[in-house]
């Protein structure tokens, strides 16, 4: 369903989903890139503006751990 959603917005290339040009959101453009592995992710827009954390960042176990109450992935 989402693949669809965002095929109609940004269009498609070879299978591919298209940056979206001038039209397309920031956000969605940075993804594209990062994708594309088009330039570097350093002092990018999505890269000064995101972050993530994951639990101590030393002995997380991403599947494993609960991350919403009683709940693992």
């Amino acid at each position: 369903m989402w693949f669809r959603l965002l095929a109609a917005r940004y269009g498609l290339v070879g299978g591919r989903l298209q940056a979206g040009g001038r039209d397309g959101s920031v956000w969605w453009r940075e993804i594209v890139k990062i994708r594309d592995g088009v330039g570097s992710a350093m002092g990018t827009w999505f890269f000064v503006n995101l972050c993530l954390k994951v639990g101590n960042r030393s002995n997380t176990l991403f599947w494993l751990d609960r991350w919403l109450g009683k709940v693992t992935l």
